[in-house]
Order: C-alpha cells, then sequence, then structure tokens
C-alpha cells in the first residue's frame, strides 16, 4: 500500500485555531436563504452550488436581515459548509439553519456564528450534524428536539447553551465542548411539565464520548468500567448532566477527526484525543538518507502537537493497520519516547497512548521495524542455511 497525499480535514479544530478572536471578511451579504422543496435556492443569488442533493457553499454568507440564516424546506440533501461561515446578527428569534420537521439531511464543515440559534432541529429525525464550528450563540449552539439525529464531530464553543435539548432521543459523541455558559441544557429544566430527554452522549468504550472543557475527572484506568491500571484518554468517571443524561466515556482531551487518502482512493480515518493542539497531520514517504528509524520510500505518520511551555501533553491515536501495519516507535521531535499500545487494540486498528513535555512538538510514528529489517533477516537465514548444506556436504565425502 502506496500512501497518495494525506488530506487532513481536522473537521473541527484547524478550523476553530483559524476563526477563534477574529470576524471573518463576508463576502456575501443577504436576508434568509431558502432551499426549497423542488430542490432549488431562493435566492438565486445566494453562493451555494447545487450538485443533485449536495449543496456546497462558495463564499461566506453573512445574513444582514431575517430571522433565519438557511430555512431548509427539503429532505434527503446535504449541505457542505465547504470550510466557509455563516454568520449573523444575534439577532432574536434568528436561526443558523432552521431544520424543523426534516429528516435525513446533512450539514457539515462550516462555521455558524452569532444567532440566537446556531441549529435549530425541532420536530426533526435522521439528521447529521458533524465537523462544524458552532460558536457566539446567543441562546444555543443546537437546540435538538427530535429522535435518532446524529451529532458528531462538532467543535460547540462560548455559547449561552452549547446543546439544548428539547424531549430529545438523540446521539450526540465525539464533540468538543468549550467554554459554554452550559455545556448542555434540558428544556424541562425550566419547563417541568415537559418529559426528560434522554440522548445517548457517548459512542462507548474504547470509542468514547465527548470533551467537556469543565470536566474535572480522573485518568488512572484503562477503562471506566475495568480496573486496569494505565491511562487511556478516556476519564475514570462519568460527565454527570442529570439523572437521565450523562457521558458515560468522557473524553481527557479534545477529540480530532483526520482523513488520508491512500491508492484507489480510499479513505482511512486517524482520530486523535489530546490535551494539544493536534494540526498537519499526514501519511508521508521518507525521501531523504536513511537513518535508524527510515529507509528511503518508507511511510510514516506525522503531525504537530502544541501546549503550553512546562506542562505535559498525551495523545491517544487510533491508527488504521491498512495506513501503518506493525509494532509502532514514537518519536517526539525525533526522540523516541515510550508508547503504549492498548489492549483494546486489534487486528484492524491500533490504538496508541503516549505523554511528552509541551512545546510545539512534532510527532513522527513508524514501523519499529525498518523496512531493511526483514530482507537483512532472510538474508541471514539464507546464510545459515547455506552454511549447513555445506557442512552436510563435506560430511558426506
Amino acid at each position: 500500500m502506496k500512501a497518495s497525499k494525506a488530506v487532513s480535514l481536522v473537521f473541527l479544530i484547524v478550523l476553530s485555531l483559524c476563526l477563534v478572536d477574529t470576524q471573518p471578511v463576508m463576502s456575501q451579504s443577504s436576508g434568509t436563504i431558502y432551499i426549497r422543496s423542488d430542490g432549488s435556492v431562493d435566492p438565486d443569488t445566494a453562493p451555494i452550488q447545487i450538485d443533485g442533493n449536495i449543496y456546497t457553499f462558495t463564499d461566506n454568507i453573512n445574513i444582514d436581515s431575517g430571522d433565519c440564516g438557511i430555512q431548509v424546506d427539503r429532505d434527503n440533501i446535504v449541505i457542505d459548509g465547504a470550510g466557509f461561515t455563516l454568520q449573523g446578527t444575534a439577532a432574536y428569534i434568528s436561526r443558523g439553519i432552521d431544520l424543523s420537521g426534516r429528516s435525513n439531511v446533512t450539514i457539515k464543515n462550516m462555521e455558524i456564528r452569532n444567532f440566537m440559534d446556531g441549529i435549530y432541529l425541532v420536530a426533526s429525525s435522521n439528521n447529521t450534524i458533524t465537523g462544524n464550528y458552532i460558536t457566539a450563540n446567543t441562546d444555543s449552539g443546537i437546540w435538538t428536539s427530535g429522535v435518532s439525529n446524529t451529532i458528531t464531530g462538532n467543535y460547540i464553543a462560548n455559547n449561552e447553551i452549547g446543546i439544548l435539548f428539547e424531549v430529545s432521543h438523540d446521539l450526540v459523541y465525539h464533540n468538543n465542548f468549550v467554554n459554554n455558559t452550559k455545556q448542555v441544557a434540558d428544556i424541562c429544566w425550566t419547563n417541568p411539565w415537559l418529559p426528560s430527554s434522554a440522548t445517548i452522549l457517548d459512542d462507548g468504550y474504547p470509542s468514547g464520548g465527548n470533551y467537556w472543557s469543565d470536566y474535572n475527572g480522573t485518568d488512572l484506568y484503562s477503562s471506566p468500567h475495568q480496573n486496569i491500571t494505565g491511562s487511556d484518554g478516556i476519564g475514570d468517571h462519568p460527565y454527570i448532566i442529570d439523572e437521565n443524561n450523562q457521558d458515560n466515556c468522557p473524553l481527557m482531551g479534545m477529540f480530532y477527526d483526520f482523513t488520508v487518502e491512500i491508492e484507489l482512493g480510499q479513505i482511512y480515518h486517524l482520530r486523535v484525543i489530546s490535551n494539544s493542539t493536534v494540526s498537519n497531520l499526514e501519511v508521508r514517504v521518507w525521501l531523504t538518507s536513511a537513518n535508524e528509524y527510515l529507509q528511503p520510500g518508507d511511510e510514516f505518520i506525522y503531525y504537530v502537537v502544541d501546549g503550553e511551555e512546562g506542562s505535559v501533553g498525551f495523545c491517544r491515536i487510533m491508527i488504521p493497520r491498512v495506513v501503518l501495519n506493525d509494532s509502532y516507535v514514537v518519536l517526539v521531535d525525533w526522540h523516541e519516547v515510550s508508547a503504549t499500545e492498548l489492549p483494546f487494540s486489534n487486528s484492524t486498528h491500533a490504538y496508541l497512548y503516549f505523554t511528552y513535555n509541551h512545546s510545539t512538538n512534532e510527532v513522527v510514528i513508524v514501523p519499529e521495524f525498518p523496512s531493511w529489517t526483514p530482507i537483512l533477516l532472510l538474508l541471514i537465514v539464507l546464510t545459515v542455511a547455506v552454511a549447513i548444506y555445506k557442512r552436510r556436504l563435506l560430511q558426506k565425502r
């Protein structure tokens, strides 16, 4: 397997680094944009390209009037922000994307900011909200009142409420909840005549739940459900929201999802949990002269971690073995560090856990045995075999 161009789609944090604490430059201003039930976009001057059931942003969108940024009246579509921003004016009862009554709609890869509610999912089902940066909304980042919606891989920060549940029965995992006034809330807390939500807030072990910036638990065991000593990037105790909702596998660092493309267009995910800022993850091919770890043509994983000088960083990385298959050596700034292959690794995925002293560090992961090692071992075996054969011929004489 030869890795072609490795594409990093860190679905949320790299985008956040580019956008946080800055105001995006808007080149398209608009009132409410409608995706009509017949599939058309109104107004047709909106910077949204249609390709079948896929609607892709071609520019940032600034909603300067109207109650809603994008009103969706069509099911079974994908709205891809392509890294652009949908921004409002924080107007009262404004919604970034209104999915009321919708099903099978995917919202991905965009920043949604400065609305009253970033995404409105009331009376909706089987929708997917993934890979978005949802921030600075004055009521909620996401308001959900539905069944079987999936909210995963989003960076949800600095909203009044990260997610507001209203009789919700959704699946919420691998999100980063950062410094929301309330990370999540249930509308029944202020309206006790409404039933409580029962949302699933984790993807089980070892996949994990969400990162909560106010979680203060420990990570001393390899499982919150098993007495196995050793850190694994998942908290030992649940993150409690209320008696009906808790994250049983809270993440000890933020969640990152990178993809790499290999031959035949196959896409694989490399997922990282870390208390560092992680960027530039890709699979590379070593092209310079041989060293202790790599020969020309060898593949290796490369990324950058950054954190507060003097503190201790950690990474838990999930590596598909089809991308890099072996026992592994982890190098931080080209110095070998102790790395544990966690006990739930299997024939398809390896999970590595390691720590390091923070600064801006380069991480390199290589196979434990260089590519020339099997050849060398084969040569040794052949040499021994030939020697034994010659000795036997001499003995026969």
